[in-house]
């Protein structure tokens, strides 16, 4: 046993936790292998004891850290998160602080690939698959890790993920702990948080593929000798590409954008990784019957979508029709009221005809476009519908938690339905086609 693990059998934390040996060193502290015994378990217990040397307000920021880690740790209750425990902080006695953690007996996509070299392309797909729904649980939370890489994930029996560390994540909204200087693993950090920009999930998914890039490569894209060109790299280098199957591959590549804005989202990075993960079929053996037909099957939309039962562009070209006539006859009513009797009389019936127009249009509008909305899941199921007049009533389970606004239409320049859509407060509305004229939804 190496020095470190003797020393530990010395030591118990709270008269609780005996340390059994090392497990592992980071920058922020030592985990140790460690029986608890008050409940009979093993236990993980990462220790994070503040350098000697550091400055008062440095030691502060040290222990805000500790304390953030252990809330963001505590918040996720995913399957695919290594699960705390408890939490002992630091005392007049003890300065460090204690995480007490779930014990995972596996080794890390590190050294499983160190061990092993690059895993198969379905293998590497259902890892993705979990890293991806326990990061959307920590986005759900506001959370961001910020640190994923495959030092970071555990790889338990049954090749189940579990996600550690989160020493350095980030809450959304919250202030960066760290004005100078960047937090992260170079080689596997978003090109957006080398600067000043702000802090986003999109993150999360860059440093996802670049760990499902190491798994399937054996190394990551952007491995260098030193740290300055990892990061030259990734901020102007040619992205790599893996040599896998397709789809993983585009799924890879997907998540590997250096705009967060173009980045793949978590629902198209998971299709596609199930699309992978899937094996390819095999030679049928002699000849066979065909097969029978499929019930054909409606595309499913990856996004919230908003269909709309308004009738085409041929009856909105009507009602701007009727608006035309309407304005000129209207102009020729009050010309001939003002020349019969005078402009009083004139101003008086433009005055009456606005308002008539105004009301009318309305009446007319509501009858003829028929503002009925439904509103659809990721998934293609129904989730509420709106009228004009009323607020959305829900009428199914949503599976998904955007908020989707509609606002005015926008002018079609070709046939079909046009609407403005925002997906969620912050982003801008856009316009988009709900659907074509030769869509069955039309």
């Amino acid at each position: 046993m190496p020095a470190g693990g003797a020393r530990a059998q010395a030591r118990v934390i709270a008269g609780r936790y005996r340390l059994v040996r090392e497990l592992g060193r980071g920058g922020m502290g030592v985990v140790w292998l460690a029986d608890d015994q008050l409940v009979d378990r093993r236990v993980a217990v990462k220790e994070l004891r503040p350098p000697a040397g550091l400055a008062e307000a440095e030691r502060e920021v040290f222990g805000v850290r500790a304390l953030r880690e252990a809330r963001s740790a505590a918040g996720i209750r995913h399957p695919n998160a290594v699960v705390l425990y408890d939490v002992l902080p630091a005392t007049a006695a003890d300065d460090a602080v204690y995480l007490i953690m779930e014990y995972v007996d596996g080794p890390t996509l590190a050294e499983l690939v160190g061990r092993d070299g690059g895993l198969p392309d379905a293998l590497v797909a259902l890892l993705g698959v979990q890293v991806l729904d326990v990061l959307e649980a920590a986005h759900g939370l506001g959370i961001v890790h910020r640190d994923i890489k495959p030092g970071n994930l555990i790889i338990a029996a049954g090749d189940q993920v579990k996600l550690t560390d989160f020493g350095i994540a980030h809450t959304l909204g919250s202030t960066r702990l760290t004005r100078s200087g960047t937090m992260g693993t170079p080689a596997y950090m978003a090109p957006e948080l080398f600067s000043d920009q702000p802090i986003t999930a999109a993150a999360d998914l860059w440093s996802a593929g670049a760990t499902l890039y190491f798994a399937a490569e054996g190394r990551g894209p952007f491995d260098r000798d030193t740290t300055a060109a990892a990061v030259g790299a990734i901020l102007a280098g040619e992205i790599p590409v893996p040599r896998c199957s397709p789809g993983l591959s585009e799924a890879i590549a997907g998540m590997l954008r250096r705009d967060p804005g173009q980045r793949a989202t978590i629902a198209q990075a998971r299709a596609q990784l199930l699309a992978a993960a899937r094996p390819a079929p095999g030679p049928v053996p002699g000849p066979q019957p065909p097969p029978l037909p499929e019930p054909a099957r409606q595309p499913v939309p990856e996004d919230p979508t908003v269909f709309t039962n308004m009738p085409g562009h041929f009856a909105l070209a009507l009602v701007r029709v009727a608006w035309v006539l309407a304005i000129i006859g209207g102009g020729v009513a009050t010309f001939a009221v003002a020349i019969s009797g005078g402009l009083a009389a004139g101003a008086l019936a433009f005055v009456l005809y606005c308002v008539l127009g105004f009301f009318g249009s309305i009446i007319v509008l509501r009858r003829v476009t028929r503002w009925r909305m439904l509103i659809l899941d990721s998934s293609g199921l129904a989730v509420e519908i709106a009228t004009l007049g009323k607020n959305h009533h829900r009428f199914a389970e949503a599976r998904w938690d955007h908020v989707v606004r509609i606002g005015r239409l926008g002018r079609p320049s070709k046939p079909g339905l046009f609407a403005w859509v925002s997906v969620g407060k912050s982003k801008p509305a856009r316009l988009v086609c709900l659907c074509l004229s030769e869509s069955p939804h039309y």
